[in-house]
């Protein structure tokens, strides 16, 4: 084959049908970033062939490298390039990742051939020859400050507006997880309304479990002593068969002791950062004695949905009551 092409600045400067790699390896933890390279180059091919005739994916595991290659090694049809994928490639062993070795020391210059997924292994020959190729493109997770930042970046570049705590409810809820499929149903979900910001609750609803966002915004209600809207919010949950009262009371347990730890100014465990600041107004606005009142019900209401015959959520409901209704009155 002809002398190929020096590889392009991937990560920085323009890639265009002039100039890019005829080989790319994109790998890393980062999907977000990592993913944004490979639409750079889906973007660019598909433009020049909007027949989509040239563009070709393929799985590492699931595809023999002898068909890959043969896409590869293809000429283009009326259009400059080719654009081949191969998905899932640091899951492939070594003797599937070997057919590989002598297309890369030798790559077909109308072909770009895109490897990528999460881990580098460096030991396989195959990652080595990428890396000496200059070829090899890692995409990692930086720090959770990092991490809050860019998801910052991302929702203010969608046009969204958000609630402080946001950025960091997306880090703590997704960890490792691909950050790209979440923004892309948080930019669907507020796309009518860009002007309101998006809340908490609708983070939860949209990336979470949407069982844990109503538990969340229920719980929510209660502490903030919104009586209509815990009320409204509760018969959402009755009607939620996944969810029940010994679970709720549960999750309000934790709520409580995170309570008592910051009003003995003490960090609570196991609690996610930003919560921590949205309890603390919560902590001061309790006294002692109204936090050992809901505690000692919430265990009587615990006790009577484990023992008695009582319905649980009438059980659950007279404890609700007796949150919003002095012991006194």
């Amino acid at each position: 084959m002809s002398k190929t092409k020096e590889p392009a600045g991937a990560k920085s400067q323009p890639i265009t049908l002039e100039n890019y790699s005829p080989v790319y390896g994109l790998f890393g933890d980062d999907p977000l970033a990592r993913d944004r390279l490979l639409l750079r180059l889906r973007d660019l091919f598909a433009g020049a062939d909007p027949s989509g005739l040239n563009h070709e994916k393929f799985d590492a595991q699931e595809t023999a490298a002898d068909v890959v290659l043969s896409a590869a090694q293809s000429l283009p049809m009326f259009a400059p390039a080719r654009l081949v994928e191969v998905r899932n490639a640091d899951q492939a062993n070594a003797a599937q990742l070997e057919p590989y070795l002598s297309y890369l020391g030798d790559p077909n210059p109308t072909t770009c051939l895109v490897f990528y997924g999460e881990g580098v292994d460096k030991k396989k020959k195959f990652f080595k020859l990428l890396e000496e190729r200059r070829w090899l493109h890692t995409f990692m997770r930086g720090n959770r400050t990092q991490m809050m930042a860019q998801i910052r970046a991302e929702l203010e570049q969608a046009g969204l507006r958000f609630e402080a705590d946001v950025p960091a409810l997306l880090v703590d809820l997704l960890g490792t997880q691909d950050l790209s499929l979440a923004l892309d149903k948080l930019k669907l979900l507020k796309a009518a309304d860009l002007k309101s910001k998006l809340t908490i609750e609708e983070v939860l609803v949209a990336v979470g479990d949407g069982a844990e966002g109503a538990v969340f915004t229920f719980i929510d209600h209660v502490f903030t002593k919104n009586v209509q809207g815990a009320f409204e919010q509760l018969m959402r949950l009755k009607e939620d068969r996944s969810q029940s009262p010994i679970g709720i009371i549960a999750m309000m347990d934790r709520q409580i002791r995170t309570l008592v730890y910051l009003k003995s100014n003490e960090t609570p465990p196991g609690i996610p950062p930003f919560l921590i600041g949205k309890f603390a107004p919560l902590a001061r606005a309790f006294t002692w004695k109204q936090l050992f009142d809901w505690h000692s019900a919430l265990l009587d209401a615990d006790r009577r949905c484990k023992s008695s015959r009582a319905d649980p959520w009438l059980v659950f409901e007279a404890y609700l009551l007796s949150c919003f209704v002095p012991r006194n009155a």
